[in-house]
């Protein structure tokens, strides 16, 4: 009669003992999970590729801790139970942090946070290790959970790489007809033609107000060098992709975004936009070369460009050859700020330590040199033979601050991010951009010298920032300082009487139009000048900014 209940403990301890694919479901779901929430985040910032380490880094943390767990409890079931709270407290605990720093200021300390992770995964152990009763439905109820939130998170990703509907190219100019380009032109000698934008640089008056920074030194002598400075001008609008994507293409994207779902961050048609853009076409058909340069971003490296230039990295590599291969990316860097790794980086940067710059430095090396590579390759191409239009997207004086006034190296020990909001303090933000624009603008201003020296034909040059800088953005309107982010610097040395057409309030819509009519024949009106707000998170959810509110 003793013989069945011991037969049934025997069963029970061989089932314990056998793995089963219902152990893992929700460990493997929450292993992915934080990996693809993060990437369906920040599609507009970074590429799939760069979150394939953290996405191995995860499935290695799953193993180990699963393999220790069954190890302790001798049970699978027990082992996948104690391995999901594992998971999840590890890679919630820099999103709790910055929660507290945000509501709790006071409780946003690893002294206090660490000890109640702590607790709670001994308490999540103890209590899942000596529980006799069948947990089935627990590991049930896990699972459909993990699986379910994997599914909401892993649904952008599914739709970004779903083919689009074409809408991006098509609605470039609202059906308004270009004609042929007249190949003649008013100049016999067509013009090399130079498109440089520098990301945040802010209209000189706004900066004096706002930041205390005077750039009249940079501004006097591009106009001493023959350009005109547009002193009211506007960006169209407050994200670089928006505002490129209008200027290269003649027009507002408004329709592209009123085709677009309001919460949708698919920069794609935005960059078949920029890449394929109608300027391009145009100075092409008229026998020019486009020519770009690796600029960090995604949807403005334009690697199909006749004359594709990228910088050589393999003297940073050396500096960093231990960490060569394995430098961290931008995505990596956010992903460890999200997870329990938080406290050892927190750790390396509080106590001044290199290891925290050891670790993120590449990147910024790697930044550093493709600003000053492209600003010093733009001369390169005023002595060559052939015509050629020249993008320049420099992302600076935008954040991060990389350079000082003088441009020593800055140093950096956050993960690498191309976020305003991402870098450093409100006054962090508004010393190190001063320093950085001081020193970018002594940059450009000696480039663009070289440039007219060598010139045989007077050059076409268009210095403009893509938006201003973002001390004061915020996520609506109505908390941001809407001036700050919208005016400015729209400086254009333009041959012949082209100057006179300039007026100071165009914004970069306008820039090509005014360009391609008054150089090249091509019957183009000039259009109204309107800006436009839309959240980061919500690029395309348009909101006409009235000329007053940027006036203020």
């Amino acid at each position: 009669m003793t013989a069945e209940p011991n037969t049934v403990r025997v069963v029970s301890r061989l089932q314990a003992t056998n793995l089963r694919p219902r152990d893992l479901i929700s460990p493997i779901a929450l292993a992915i999970y934080p990996v693809l929430f993060l990437l369906a985040q920040n599609l507009d910032q970074v590429v799939v590729s760069q979150a394939v380490r953290s996405l191995v880094f995860s499935f290695l943390l799953l193993l180990v801790v699963f393999v220790l767990s069954f190890i302790g409890v001798r049970d699978w079931t027990k082992a996948g139970l104690i391995t999901s709270g594992a998971l999840i407290l590890f890679f919630s605990y820099g999103h709790v942090y910055e929660l507290l720093k945000e509501w709790a200021n006071l409780l946003a300390r690893h002294r206090y946070l660490v000890p109640i992770w702590g607790l709670a995964l001994a308490a999540w152990v103890i209590g899942t290790w000596r529980r006799k009763q069948d947990q089935r439905t627990k590991v049930l109820l896990i699972t459909v959970v993990s699986v379910s939130i994997l599914v909401v998170s892993g649904w952008p990703l599914l739709m970004w790489y779903l083919p689009t509907s074409g809408t991006g190219r098509s609605l470039n100019t609202n059906n308004e007809m270009i004609e042929a380009p007249n190949l003649g032109g008013p100049i016999p000698d067509r013009p090399d033609i130079y498109y440089i934008v520098l990301d945040g640089y802010g209209r000189q008056d706004v900066l004096a107000e706002l930041f205390n920074y005077d750039n009249s030194d940079f501004t006097s002598a591009l106009e001493k060098m023959g350009f005109t400075i547009a002193s009211a001008s506007l960006s169209n609008y407050g994200h670089t992709s928006l505002s490129l994507a209008a200027t290269l293409n003649l027009n507002y994207v408004n329709d592209l975004a009123g085709a677009m779902e309001p919460d949708s961050k698919d920069l794609r048609p935005l960059e078949e936009l920029i890449e394929n853009s109608a300027v391009r076409e145009i100075f092409e058909a008229l026998g020019y070369q486009f020519v770009a340069f690796e600029t960090g971003l995604p949807y403005t490296t334009i690697t199909t460009a006749d004359i594709y230039l990228v910088p050589d990295y393999s003297e940073d590599r050396q500096d960093f050859a231990l960490l060569s291969g394995l430098e961290l990316n931008e995505f990596e860097g956010m992903f460890l700020e999200t997870t329990l790794g938080r406290v050892a980086l927190d750790h390396y940067i509080r106590a001044q330590s290199n290891i925290g710059e050891f670790l993120t430095g590449f990147p910024y090396k790697k930044h550093r040199n493709r600003v000053l590579f492209t600003i010093s390759s733009l001369s390169d191409f005023a002595e060559r033979e052939g015509e050629f239009f020249v993008f320049a997207h420099v992302i600076s004086p935008h954040p991060p601050f990389v350079f000082g006034e003088n441009g020593e190296e800055v140093s950096n020990t956050r993960p690498f991010s191309f976020q305003d909001d991402g870098c450093c303090t409100r006054d962090q933000y508004i010393q190190g951009y001063g320093d950085q624009a001081a020193f970018i603008s002594s940059l450009v201003k000696l480039e663009i010298a070289e440039i007219l020296a060598r010139s045989e034909q007077p050059p076409i040059i268009v210095i403009q920032g893509d938006h201003g800088p973002g001390a004061y953005l915020a996520p609506s309107k109505n908390d941001s300082n809407l001036k700050e982010r919208f005016a400015i610097l729209n400086a254009m040395h333009l041959p012949g009487e082209g100057a006179d057409l300039l007026y100071p309030g165009i914004t970069p819509v306008n820039t090509f139009r005014l360009i391609l009519q008054e150089y090249f024949g091509v019957r183009l009106e000039l259009i109204q000048d309107e800006s436009y707000f839309s959240p980061g998170a919500r690029p395309y959810d348009l909101e006409l900014i009235e000329r007053e509110e940027l006036e203020g």
